[in-house]
């Protein structure tokens, strides 16, 4: 798993390289980005819409890419992956070098679509986890290894784009760098991976597949109640994190650096979460794990949004980030003990495209809301979270067979 961990890491680095950069690109019109003259509602309208394009694109990519990966199996998937999203980061350099903004809805767009890194990596995890508390760390240090990824992407790209530390630094800078870490990832894999699932030939792709790959997933009836409080969790959790960026920046006044410290600062949770999750697994399910975690998500999301000084971040960003990780890792491991070895790719893949799709509509909702009121979307955040924990707390789980 090294290999794919190392992958993961890299491909989450290079994508959160860019994560301080389109809220005060599209919110501040000194930036010029977009026409100076553009109104402040249209402006949050537009970000909700750029923020949208990555999951919009891995929605109708990642159930595909886990169904491919289930037929021809888990390394030659990652490496077409890899090697074709490589083009969509530079068209994106390329459009705010150039200051085309419809190129950059395109290019992110493509990105979300090609990109295969989590949905492979939680399939190979699971091929190899061999009981409940094994497969329980894998995912946890999963969700670490994104945390720490996105611990020093928003922290180094906020610097990148800053030409005031460097003169050729720009906003372009952040994404040819994440070109370069994604062909590094790509070497990795050709060069270090062991193929940790044997290829099912029987399983049928074919053009169909790319509508019906989704619908597949959603075959798995006794499933269907675990993706509803799934999705309620991820559009919890994408509320916030589509948002609280631009939240400080509306409130606080915070820039380039400050947001990139500030995202860094909030994986510091997500990195250590996982020492807790194998306790976890000693004590509860999966699922009950995650009634408690979106109970706490709710509260915690009022306990942020609550002071008015920009220090006490320090302190209510900790528990809100323990949380959202809890949020991250635990519905996967509700979704893979459920299933069987033979439908990972499928059903992880399903429930990685209600997680992105969660993810976009967070983003067109939410930056509508936000026109409104700065906190709205995080209020909605807290409601969707409160939702999930309701429905855990009322439904059991059940172990589903093949549809």
């Amino acid at each position: 798993m090294l290999p794919v961990f190392t992958v993961l890491f890299l491909g989450c680095l290079g994508y959160s390289l860019a994560i301080p950069l389109f809220s005060p690109l599209f919110l501040e019109p000194s930036h010029t980005f977009l026409p100076t003259s553009m109104d402040q509602a249209t402006r949050r309208i537009l970000l909700g819409v750029v923020f949208a394009m990555y999951p919009l694109g891995q929605f109708l990519g990642a159930p595909i890419l886990g169904k491919l990966s289930d037929k021809y199996g888990r390394k030659p998937i990652l490496l077409a992956s890899l090697i074709a999203v490589i083009p969509a980061f530079i068209c994106s350099a390329l459009s705010l070098l150039y200051t085309w903004p419809f190129l950059l809805y395109i290019s992110r767009f493509l990105s979300g679509l090609l990109e295969g890194n989590a949905v492979i990596a939680q399939a190979s995890a699971a091929d190899i986890s061999h009981d409940k508390m094994a497969k329980t760390k894998s995912f946890g240090w999963i969700v670490s290894l994104i945390s720490t990824a996105f611990f020093f992407g928003p922290l180094i790209g906020g610097k990148l784009a800053d030409s005031t530390l460097v003169s050729w630094f720009h906003y372009d800078t952040p994404f040819w760098c994440a070109s370069i870490l994604t062909l590094i990832g790509f070497i990795i894999v050709k060069v270090l991976f062991k193929e940790t699932h044997t290829p099912d030939h029987t399983i049928k792709v074919s053009l169909n597949t790319i509508t019906k790959s989704f619908v597949d997933g959603l075959k798995f009836k006794k499933l269907r109640i675990t993706y509803l409080a799934n999705f309620c969790v991820f559009l919890s959790l994408f509320f916030f994190i589509n948002f609280f960026s631009a939240f400080l920046v509306n409130r606080f006044g915070f820039g380039f650096s400050l947001l990139g410290e500030v995202n860094a600062y909030l994986s510091i949770p997500f990195i250590i979460s996982p020492f807790f999750f194998g306790i976890f697994a000693k004590w509860w399910t999966s699922r009950q794990a995650m009634r408690f975690g979106s109970l706490f998500i709710c509260i915690s999301y009022f306990i942020f949004i609550t002071p008015s000084s920009p220090w006490a971040l320090l302190i209510t960003i900790l528990p809100l980030g323990f949380f959202m990780a809890m949020g991250f890792a635990f519905p996967a491991l509700i979704v893979s003990d459920s299933v069987s070895p033979k439908l990972q790719g499928q059903a992880l893949g399903t429930n990685q495209s209600l997680q992105v799709f969660a993810e976009a509509l967070t983003a067109l909702v939410g930056g509508v809301f936000m026109a409104k009121a700065n906190v709205f979307p995080i209020y909605s955040g807290a409601a969707c979270a409160a939702i999930a924990a309701i429905i855990l707390f009322i439904r059991p789980q059940r172990q589903v067979e093949d549809p």
